[in-house]
């Protein structure tokens, strides 16, 4: 399989972070690293990191934001495959990234793919599927926000930007990475519809 690289960008999460890199930790991925860029945490969240999870590649960045520590992170990994814009308060399924990478890799029109974000609170209901574009306004509304978790259940859809961007770290060098004009949200959006506009889909996975 495809070599993974997740890059989580953490300010002051130490508690939700454990909880995202415990769940991580439990992946049936086979080969996968991650990388947790700190824009300068004051909550022990970096010692955290160092004493509990060892296996984390730490890259402490005071004062980033979203755009360029996914920047960052990308660019001190190795893989093939990349995940950005992993929340620090999301956890993973076990089989999340499997899934995710399996579909990615037998399609060769999708340029990035995402899963079904469930809310923590509720997770019947779907926290967010991404969403479309309007290419008039700029306004980016969100799919499926609030619904059963069953509304989106099999096969795929297709979208035009999604929030946790599964993509190839070729692509992504491609399109220049996270645009940092962006300091913290739309930088998702905004690498997916870069990536969209070389005419390659944009899909949820849900089953991921």
């Amino acid at each position: 399989m495809a070599s993974g690289h997740h890059v989580i960008s953490n300010l002051n999460g130490r508690e939700v972070l454990r909880e995202c890199l415990v769940s991580i930790g439990k992946l049936d991925y086979p080969n996968y690293e991650v990388i947790v860029v700190d824009a300068g945490s004051k909550d022990s969240s970096v010692e955290m990191i160092r004493e509990d999870f060892r296996w984390v590649k730490l890259i402490e960045a005071k004062g980033k934001g979203l755009a360029e520590s996914n920047n960052i992170g990308v660019s001190n990994s190795s893989g093939s495959i990349v995940v950005v814009d992993l929340n620090n308060d999301d956890c993973v399924e076990r089989d999340w990234l499997r899934n995710l990478v399996r579909a990615f890799m037998a399609d060769r029109s999708l340029g990035a793919v995402c899963g079904k974000r469930l809310q923590t609170a509720n997770p019947d209901l779907i926290d967010s599927v991404g969403g479309k574009i309007n290419p008039l306004t700029g306004d980016a509304p969100g799919i499926g926000t609030g619904r059963a978790s069953s509304f989106l259940v099999h096969g795929r859809l297709l979208v035009d930007y999604v929030p946790v961007i599964i993509t190839t770290r070729k692509l992504y060098d491609l399109v220049g990475g996270c645009s940092e004009d962006y300091f913290i949200y739309f930088e998702d959006t905004d690498l997916s519809y870069q990536i969209h506009r070389l005419g390659l889909d944009i899909a949820v996975v849900p089953q991921a």
